[in-house]
C-alpha cells in the first residue's frame, strides 16, 4: 500500500473532494419515492423493474471485486474519474427514453461507478491518511458523507416528485455530480498502480484470524444488504398500500433512516470502543425491532420509529463490517477483505427485490406487508451468526487483534 505525503491543505481539499464523492453510492436515494411509479407504469414486466431496482447492485458487486485488480493497471485516481463520470451521464439520461429495458441497462452501468467509487475511496484514504486513528476518522465521515446525502436526496427527491409537472424531470438533480467530477480531477492525487506485492506482513493477525470468521462477516453482509434494501425499495409501495402518507412522506421516511445512519457514522469509534466485536449484534437487534415495528403497528409515528431503527442497524453495520474484516486481517489482505465486505453489501442489495418477490409468490399475496415477517426472521437468522462470531473471537483472541491493529 503506498502512502503519500501531502501538505494540510492538499489533505483537507482531498477529504472534501473524497467525502462530497460519497454522494454518488447514494444517489438511488433520490428516486426512492417514485419507485412504486416504476412498479405501476411497467406492471406488466415486473422482473425487469425489478432488475432497474437492484441491477446496479450487481454490477456495484462485480466491480468491488473487480477494482483490486484494476488498480495494477490504472490509477484509482482514474478509476474514480471513469466511475463517476458513467454514474453521472447514464443517471442523468436514465428516463429520457422512459423504456424499461434501456432504463434497466443505463441503471446497471451506474452500478459499476458505485462500486469503483466506494473500494477506491476507501483505499485512498487509508494511503493518505496512515495513521490508523486519522484514517478510522476519515472512514466514519466517508460513511456519514453517504448517510447526510442519502437524507437530503430522499428529502429533494420527494419534494420534486409532488411538486414538478413530469416527476422524470427528477433526473436533473444529478448535475450535482458534474462539479464533484471536477474536484476528483483537482484534488484527487495520483498515487499511482499498486504493486502485486504486499511487502512485510506483522503475521500473527493472518495466523489467528480464521477464513471462516471473514466469510461470515462477509455473509451477514449480505443479510443486512437484503435488509436494508427491503426497506429502501418497498417502503414506498408499503406506504402506498396502508395510504399512511405520499411520496413527500416516504422520502421523510428515508431521511428519516439515513439520519439516523449518519448519527450512528458520527459515534461509531465509541460504540466500537465499547461493544467491539459484539457491535453488530446491536446492528441486527435494531433491524429486526424496525421491522416488526413496521409490521405490527401501522401509522405514522410507527413508521418514522422503525425507519430510525433499521438507519440505525444498517450505519452500525456499514461501518463495523469493513472495520472489522481489516482489522483481524493481514494488512496486506486489507483491501481485499474490504472489497469482499462492499460486495456483499452489493449482493444483498441486488438480491432483496427477488427475495420479496419470491416470497410473494410463495405466500400467494400481493401485499408487501406479508412479506415483513420473514424479514425479520431473516434478521435474527444474522443474529445468531454473530454470536457464533462473538465466540469465535473469545477462543481466537480476535478483539485483542484488532485493537493492536488500530492503536
Amino acid at each position: 500500500m503506498m502512502q503519500v505525503e501531502m501538505t494540510k491543505t492538499r489533505k483537507a481539499l482531498f477529504a472534501v473532494a473524497i467525502i462530497l464523492g460519497s454522494m454518488f453510492p447514494m444517489s438511488d436515494l433520490l428516486l426512492v419515492p417514485v419507485l412504486n411509479n416504476l412498479f405501476v407504469d411497467f406492471a406488466e414486466s415486473p422482473m425487469v423493474v425489478n432488475f432497474i431496482v437492484s441491477g446496479a447492485t450487481l454490477t456495484m458487486l462485480i466491480s468491488s471485486l473487480l477494482v483490486g485488480r484494476l488498480a495494477r493497471f490504472v490509477s484509482k485516481k482514474l478509476l474514480m474519474i471513469i466511475g463517476g463520470t458513467i454514474t453521472t451521464v447514464c443517471a442523468l439520461f436514465m428516463y429520457t427514453i422512459y423504456d424499461a429495458s434501456i432504463i434497466a441497462i443505463l441503471h446497471t452501468f451506474i452500478g459499476f461507478g458505485w462500486g469503483t467509487l466506494m473500494v477506491c475511496s476507501y483505499s485512498l484514504i487509508t494511503e493518505i491518511f496512515p495513521e490508523s486513528k486519522e484514517s478510522s476518522r476519515m472512514i466514519g465521515f466517508y460513511n456519514a458523507g453517504m448517510s447526510i446525502f442519502g437524507m437530503i436526496l430522499s428529502l429533494v427527491g420527494g419534494i420534486v416528485a409532488v411538486n414538478v409537472p413530469d416527476w422524470r424531470s427528477i433526473t436533473l438533480v444529478y448535475l450535482i455530480f458534474i462539479p464533484i467530477l471536477i474536484m476528483f480531477i483537482l484534488f484527487i492525487p495520483d498515487t499511482g498502480k499498486e504493486s502485486s506485492t504486499s511487502g512485510t506482513e506483522t503475521g500473527v493477525r493472518d495466523q489467528n484470524s480464521p477464513k471462516s470468521y471473514v466469510w461470515l462477516l462477509v455473509f451477514n453482509a449480505i443479510i443486512m444488504g437484503v435488509i436494508a434494501n427491503v426497506f429502501l425499495y418497498y417502503i414506498s409501495s408499503l406506504m402506498a398500500e396502508s395510504q399512511i402518507g405520499n411520496e413527500a412522506f416516504t422520502g421523510s421516511l428515508t431521511s428519516v433512516y439515513t439520519g439516523v445512519s449518519f448519527v450512528v457514522s458520527i459515534a461509531f469509534g465509541i460504540i466500537y470502543g465499547k461493544a467491539k466485536g459484539k457491535t453488530n449484534a446491536i446492528s441486527f437487534v435494531l433491524a429486526v425491532l424496525g421491522f416488526t415495528l413496521l409490521f405490527a403497528i401501522r401509522n405514522v409515528p410507527a413508521a418514522i420509529v422503525a425507519s430510525g431503527l433499521i438507519g440505525g442497524g444498517y450505519g452500525l453495520a456499514l461501518s463495523y463490517l469493513p472495520t472489522r474484516a481489516a482489522g483481524v486481517s493481514a494488512p496486506s489482505k486489507a483491501s481485499t477483505v474490504m472489497g469482499l465486505i462492499n460486495a456483499g453489501f452489493g449482493a444483498g442489495t441486488f438480491l432483496a427485490t427477488y427475495i420479496v418477490s419470491l416470497l410473494l409468490s410463495a405466500m400467494a399475496t400481493d401485499s408487501y406487508y406479508a412479506v415483513l415477517p420473514a424479514i425479520a426472521v431473516l434478521g435474527t437468522v444474522a443474529l445468531l451468526v454473530e454470536f457464533v462470531m462473538i465466540a469465535m473471537s473469545k477462543k481466537k483472541g480476535l478483539d485483542s487483534i484488532s485493537e493492536s491493529a488500530e492503536a
